[in-house]
């Protein structure tokens, strides 16, 4: 059982890399305050899927005693994104869309995620970004909040 758990998790690892033209890595700070650092694959010049970690500071409150102690939150992303120009555009505008993952004092919470952003390269293998996210709490799409972020990211091709 164990070897199959862990082919299966190679696969989904090695296959998009070796399907992809490169992979970027990202780390990114926003509002929350909130940290991700991310591994995109790129399927093709406009197609990516990429996996996230994230950390908010002070994202839940735990009642201990008199007093009210702020916990961090964690997130998991998979998410997919497309960038609306082609590879020789120096600033190019996304769309992602994804899943999320929240693990706020001590629960799991799924989330849906939509996000805006535009990626600007200082060089062919460094480039810098800004988003704005929105999360849709799920099943209760009206429970949602939003990120905005900026980040750094390097991009290695095959």
């Amino acid at each position: 059982m164990n070897k199959r758990i862990a082919l299966m998790l190679a696969a989904l690892v090695i296959l998009p890399t070796l399907a992809g033209m490169a992979i970027d890595l990202e780390a990114r700070i926003g509002t929350g305050p909130s940290a991700m650092v991310t591994a995109a694959w790129d399927m093709s010049s406009n197609l990516s899927i990429a996996a996230s970690f994230g950390v908010s500071g002070f994202g839940a409150a735990v009642q201990s005693g008199s007093a009210t102690v702020q916990t961090p939150s964690y997130t998991v992303n998979i998410r997919a994104t497309y960038t609306f120009l082609p590879t020789t555009s120096r600033i190019r505008p996304y769309f992602g869309i994804g899943g999320n993952v929240d693990f706020t004092g001590g629960t799991l919470i799924p989330f849906l995620e939509t996000t805006l952003g535009l990626r600007a390269e200082i060089t062919p293998s460094i480039y810098v970004l800004g988003e704005a996210s929105a999360y849709f709490r799920i099943p209760d799409v009206a429970d949602w909040y939003w990120r905005a972020r900026l980040g750094i990211g390097f991009h290695l091709r095959f």
